[in-house]
């Protein structure tokens, strides 16, 4: 029997009253759940941002949220170092950062995003792997140690103009469609979904904040040339 003749038999099931009262409660579900789904999905976020603040892991990072905790999409939630942000301005030459593909939380990736690729090129306008982008060597080789470090089990980490390194979260949470997985967190809570994802986010931060400090090094030497 397929859902919708289960779902006919329970509902036109009992007394015209009982058939009534059901049929009135699944139309107010129906009408509701994109909205419920929406804000468990917004939990998710809400508790992996909030993780991440209070973690030791991150004690020495600022964070500066640009729409992702409000539900906009590629408007990143940035977690950066004080050191990665140039005197007397507010946002870091590089970030880790977590970022929706689409309105209301749905397909989370992350990586290490660029401050700005098209309006000033900071650090630099283009996708670092294309040749025909003119940026010192030493930068390239620190951004290809990351790439390959992220990369020594399959991953799947790409490459953008505006990203250094990015991918989707692993496992169906990082899309947040399926119903499998509101019906875990129905079931078992949040815990296990935002630990995944805080999960990814430290091993980023574990393989590559060496290398990005030695890229800041790097990038603050060369203010003077023509890569600023």
């Amino acid at each position: 029997m397929s859902n919708k003749e289960i779902i006919k038999n329970y509902l036109f099931s009992g007394s015209k009253e009982e058939q009534k009262e059901k049929f009135e409660i699944a139309w107010d579900i129906q009408q509701n759940l994109e909205e419920i789904k929406k804000d468990m999905r917004q939990k998710v976020v809400e508790k992996l941002v909030n993780k991440i603040k209070a973690s030791n892991e991150f004690s020495e990072y600022d964070f500066k949220d640009l729409g992702l905790v409000g539900g906009a999409k590629w408007r990143p939630f940035c977690i950066f170092k004080k050191n990665w942000v140039l005197e007397n301005k507010t946002m870091p030459v590089l970030s880790y950062a977590i970022e929706a593909e689409h309105y209301k939380y749905f397909d989370l990736y992350l990586g290490i995003e660029k401050q700005d690729n098209d309006v000033k090129g900071i650090p630099f306008k283009g996708n670092w792997q294309n040749t025909k982008v003119d940026i010192p060597q030493e930068w390239k080789d620190i951004f290809s140690k990351i790439y390959e470090k992220l990369n020594q089990t399959p991953k799947n980490w790409k490459t953008s103009a505006s990203w250094i390194v990015w991918k989707n979260f692993d496992s169906y949470y990082s899309g947040m469609y399926k119903k499998d997985f509101y019906a875990e967190i129905i079931e078992r809570g949040y815990d296990r979904a935002v630990d995944n994802d805080f999960d990814e986010i430290k091993s980023l931060k574990k393989l590559t904040e060496d290398l990005l400090d030695n890229f800041m090094e790097s990038y603050k030497k060369g203010l003077d040339n023509n890569y600023r």
